[in-house]
């Protein structure tokens, strides 16, 4: 057992337990993560060593969080692999809806926003502007603007009659 780095770690505890709740949203969970952290640590692979980047205690407190989901969702051991999809296409997923002709123009306009504004008026629908702000460790008034921005663009002369309606955003 690396006592040494073990203490050097134990040194900035609150850091790691605050990378756990990031990573799993959960605060117990993420003090199970961190004890799991110093546990792996703590054999023998790690004997030589006497301080580790904060990027490969993230990755263990992440592998930690992964396997156990794995254990909970798979706890027979039926799935042998464990796969983020990368190549997720909206278009794929929303084809076999059928758009009214009067909304293809609001389509296309959108498709034609920068990606980063598509993302945040889609994320609107299921997070807060400042749940999304957070998420993406950025200032919430400009996620605010680039939502009502695309709104905007995608609506153009109709944005009057959605900003009258009940919907969520106004103008401000």
């Amino acid at each position: 057992m690396n006592r040494e780095l073990i203490n050097t770690l134990a040194k900035d505890n609150d850091k790691w337990r605050n990378v756990a709740l990031k990573i799993c949203g959960d605060y117990d969970t993420a003090q199970d993560l961190v004890q799991e952290m110093y546990i792996k640590f703590s054999k023998d692979t790690y004997d030589n060593y006497t301080e580790v980047s904060d990027y490969l205690v993230a990755l263990v407190i992440r592998n930690e969080y992964m396997r156990g989901l794995k254990k909970k969702y798979n706890p027979d051991d039926t799935l042998k692999e464990f796969r983020i999809q990368d190549d997720f296409d909206l278009v794929d997923e929303v084809s076999n809806f059928e758009i009214d002709d009067s909304n293809i123009v609001y389509v296309n306009r959108f498709r034609e926003l920068p990606m980063r504004q598509q993302e945040l008026i889609l994320e609107s629908y299921d997070f807060s502007v400042r749940e999304i702000a957070e998420r993406h460790n950025i200032n919430y008034r400009y996620v605010h603007r680039q939502i009502i921005a695309g709104i905007k663009e995608v609506l153009r002369e109709d944005f009057d009659k959605y900003v009258n309606s009940n919907l969520k955003y106004k103008k401000i």
